[in-house]
C-alpha cells in the first residue's frame, strides 16, 4: 500500500547493474508480443495506478520500487550477442518500467537498443510518458 506522500520522496537512487539477459519471453494471450526488454528495474514517474510495483515485489520485497532504479548498463551488448539468433518477433519496450525516465538524460541507453533492432530488423513498440523519445526520433525513423 502506498503511504499518502508517496508523490514527495526524495530524488530516486540509481544503482548499476548488468543483466544476463536482454529479451524476456513472456507467454501472454492478452498482449501482441512475446518478448519485451526493460532496460530499467523501479520507476521513477511513481504513477499511483502502477501495476509494475507489485510485479516486482518479489524482486527485493523492500517496497523500494519508486526508490531505487537498477539500470542495466550492459543492455546493449547483451542485446548484440542476442539478437542475431533472435526469431524478429515484435518486442515490447518499457512495458514494465518506463525506458524514458528521468535517468535516460544522462545514462543514455536507448540510443543503443533502438539502434541495434534497427539494424536487425526488429519491430518494436514503445510504451513511455516522458517526450525524452523525440531525443531518439532519427533512430526510430530509420528502424
Amino acid at each position: 500500500m502506498l503511504d499518502a506522500n508517496w508523490y514527495n520522496k526524495p530524488m530516486t537512487r540509481v544503482i548499476e547493474t548488468t543483466c544476463s539477459s536482454a529479451l524476456h519471453y513472456h507467454n501472454s494471450k492478452w498482449l501482441p508480443f512475446k518478448y519485451d526488454i526493460n532496460v530499467y528495474r523501479g520507476c521513477a514517474h511513481r504513477c499511483i495506478y502502477c501495476y509494475a510495483l507489485y510485479s516486482h515485489e518479489y524482486l527485493s520485497g523492500d517496497g523500494a520500487f519508486f526508490d531505487q532504479i537498477y539500470a542495466k548498463t550492459n543492455i546493449a551488448d547483451v542485446l548484440r550477442r542476442e539478437l542475431p539468433r533472435f526469431s524478429r518477433e515484435m518486442v515490447n519496450l518499457g512495458g514494465v518500467t518506463d525506458s524514458y525516465q528521468p535517468v535516460e538524460k544522462q545514462l543514455c541507453l536507448m540510443p543503443g537498443v533502438l539502434e541495434l533492432l534497427a539494424r536487425y530488423s526488429v519491430p518494436a513498440v514503445i510504451s513511455t510518458k516522458s517526450t525524452l523519445i523525440l531525443r531518439d526520433g532519427a533512430v526510430l525513423i530509420k528502424g
